[in-house]
């Protein structure tokens, strides 16, 4: 409609025009001079419809800084021994940064810090946040998970840990403000056992903590217990819990365009890699499956 301009659109209207007489070099001035207001009128639609299809074009598509928060929780996310970050998390947000034009800067934290400074708006996107009602409250979460978890209790050697009950008057270290610290005292205080809550900061000092004897057990997120659960001489124990969804998190109301853009890569992967089996996934991963996916490839293999 905007490119509109057939002659008649532009052809004075006779009945519009003074009733005294114009040579024809004047009419055809007049009608100039009409064509012309048209023209300008519609450049300048032009223009403000460019100018509105760039506003509405995907947040995704233009080129940004975003700042995120690395902390040690490998194999999820970590910083390797070159310095550079690393883990399934931040391998999956570098392939999504490739596709947005992002350019990441990682910034390191411990985890309480991290959770602060995302709050604050300091830290762009926060990797490996599970959603709970009361981060609901203070952060935002993309919908589709980036990664399922769970929670286990790893034990010292020498100390025999078989159900929820044996930790009684035991001492407990815990990463500090995680969700096992609010799920292992639920859980106790639900069953009336009574224990000792040791938080740390890092998941290796509560491992370490265990190691040298000053506390009974660890918890932890199983990615990072099977992972370092023999370089600190702990076993695993059957206490497993707290299935979670882990996401990447702003803070509330800031960064939507970031994380609809990991939304719309994460289903994409989904959908071009949905005959990936479990096995593949933690091949993929480094990690080692499952007993549930070991047992029939031992049946297979005798």
């Amino acid at each position: 409609a905007y490119l509109s301009l057939a002659p008649t659109t532009c052809k004075p209207n006779a009945a519009e025009w003074p009733k005294e007489t114009f040579t024809r070099a004047e009419q055809m001035k007049r009608a100039s001079n009409t064509t012309f207001s048209l023209l300008m009128v519609t450049t300048q639609r032009l223009v403000t419809l460019f100018a509105c299809l760039c506003c509405l074009a995907s947040p995704a598509a233009l080129a940004r800084d975003v700042q995120v928060g690395i902390y040690d929780n490998k194999p999820k996310i970590f910083t390797d021994a070159g310095g550079q970050p690393a883990g399934l998390l931040v391998d999956l947000l570098k392939a999504v940064a490739e596709k947005e034009s992002w350019t990441l800067k990682f910034i390191p934290c411990i985890w309480q810090e991290c959770l602060q400074a995302t709050q604050e708006g300091s830290i762009d996107l926060m990797p490996d946040m599970a959603h709970t009602e009361s981060r609901d409250l203070i952060f935002d979460f993309h919908a589709t998970p980036a990664l399922i978890s769970w929670s286990q209790v790893y034990r010292h050697a020498d100390t025999p840990i078989i159900s929820l009950f044996d930790l009684q008057d035991k001492r407990i270290a815990v990463l500090a403000g995680s969700i096992q610290e609010a799920s292992i005292s639920q859980m106790l205080s639900s069953f009336g056992i009574k224990a000792t809550l040791l938080p740390m900061r890092s998941l290796h000092e509560a491992f370490a903590l265990v190691e040298n004897r000053k506390a009974d057990v660890a918890v932890a997120n199983h990615n990072f217990g099977e992972y370092h659960a023999a370089d600190f001489r702990l076993k695993d124990t059957p206490i497993v819990f707290q299935p979670a969804k882990l996401f990447f998190a702003t803070a509330q109301g800031q960064n939507k365009d970031l994380l609809d853009s990991i939304d719309r890569r994460i289903l994409a992967v989904l959908r071009e890699d949905g005959r990936n089996t479990n096995q593949d996934v933690t091949e993929r991963g480094g990690l080692s499956p499952t007993p549930c996916q070991r047992r029939p490839k031992r049946q297979a293999e005798t």
